[in-house]
């Protein structure tokens, strides 16, 4: 991990995980940073000198981006085990175990945590205790690299069996499902105004209602050109493509501007200030 002055872009400090490398997406929370690791920990981190202020070691690559939900940190691990720490000392409060490693990234809601698995499951569990309240089946493996959204009691829900489903919150009945493109949705929807913005791998950006009806979908170019998660600032959609480029919409899904890398752009991009932040697979 390397951190770097927002105005100038020089390097602040670098963190070295153990000879692995960081592929979960770093959470701030309360003058700390916390972020997962190839070498199987999570850790928590001082922003201003990149030490060390605990690690909690699991039995697999970590890859889940961590929620902190009331000082309590959820994330998964390839381990197969869904994990809840003390935020501020790291101490293990409960783990659950599912059938398949886990990438996804935690949605918390009230008082329940959901969290979805490879094994094609999407688990709801209290949060306080890591019971199963209930779980819900999918036609396959689920990643989402953003949270479920939660709108009008119920969550919507992403699975690489194509399907954007939604799940009424206190059962885990499905309410409908939405063929959301082909090739899978690894894609968590984004949830805006009342409307849905899924996007896939087969290269289409959808607009859906939270009662499951299409309003628009837009298509962008390339052979291969997945989507990665949508950003809505200052009612614009901004949207990254393995066509090489970062996409500007209007709300209705016309093009504003595109900017071209040297590669692929998978991550979403982060927006501060009028100012976008992004990284490319050209290393930049």
């Amino acid at each position: 991990m390397c951190i770097r002055d927002s105005t100038k872009g020089e390097e602040v400090w670098r963190f070295h995980a153990d000879g692995k490398f960081l592929d979960s997406s770093p959470c701030f929370h309360d003058g700390r940073i916390y972020t997962g690791s190839y070498d199987g920990k999570m850790y928590s981190l001082n922003p201003e000198n990149g030490n060390v202020i605990w690690s909690f070691k699991t039995n697999g690559e970590i890859n889940s981006a961590p929620v902190i939900n009331n000082e309590k940190i959820y994330f998964g691990s390839k381990d197969g085990f869904i994990y809840c720490l003390d935020a501020k000392e790291g101490e293990q409060l409960w783990k659950f175990k599912t059938g398949g490693l886990v990438a996804s990234m935690a949605t918390v809601h009230e008082e329940k945590t959901i969290i979805a698995s490879y094994d094609g499951y999407i688990y709801c569990l209290d949060k306080s205790s890591g019971s199963e309240i209930w779980r819900f089946k999918t036609g396959d493996e689920i990643y989402n690299l953003m949270p479920f959204p939660v709108k009008d009691n119920k969550v919507f829900v992403i699975s690489l069996d194509n399907f954007l489903y939604a799940l009424n919150i206190d059962n885990g009945k499905e309410v409908w499902r939405f063929k959301a493109g082909q090739y899978g949705n690894e894609s968590a929807p984004i949830l805006h105004n009342n409307i849905l913005y899924q996007s896939s791998r087969d290269g289409f950006l959808i607009a859906i209602t939270t009662d499951g009806i299409e309003l628009w979908r837009k298509q962008f170019p390339g052979s291969h050109a997945g989507l990665g998660p949508a950003v809505i600032y200052r009612e614009r959609i901004f949207i990254s493509s393995t066509d090489n480029h970062l996409y500007c919409l209007d709300m209705q899904g016309n093009e504003i501007w595109r900017f071209r890398t040297g590669n692929m752009v998978y991550w979403p991009p982060g927006i501060k200030d009028n100012i976008i932040y992004l990284g490319s697979w050209d290393c930049y």
